[in-house]
């Protein structure tokens, strides 16, 4: 299923006051984290012959006290792997209910250059 949207921005511009805007928009869903950083991490991985990410020490706690709203297979998975495919990156989404569009993920650009 995927998010409806990514929000991008630079550090310091924003994004998490708009994060807080839109998660308490009634018609918005998220699966309960706001950055899960999986494109800013993210790696073509030869060895699974797809994009994959190593999650955030944040996300891999949420994952280990249940408190992320997704299917508890998917985050069995991700557990034992310690890496988040592009697959399962779109199904963390998959559990919005259908009268609610999924907040998408927040993804902060860094850059190194002045």
């Amino acid at each position: 299923m995927g998010p409806d949207f990514i929000c991008l921005g630079a550090q310091k511009a924003g994004t998490g006051w708009l994060s807080q805007c839109l998660q308490r928009h009634p018609g918005l869903w998220n699966p309960g984290h706001k950055e899960f950083h999986f494109f800013d991490r993210a790696e073509m991985s030869t060895e699974l012959n797809q994009l994959a990410a190593t999650p955030r020490k944040v996300v891999l706690r949420k994952l280990e006290n249940s408190s992320l709203d997704i299917n508890p297979s998917l985050q069995e998975s991700i557990l034992k792997s310690k890496i988040i495919t592009f697959e399962q990156y779109t199904d963390l989404f998959g559990n919005a209910p259908s009268s609610k569009k999924n907040l998408g993920d927040n993804a902060k650009i860094w850059s190194n250059e002045s």
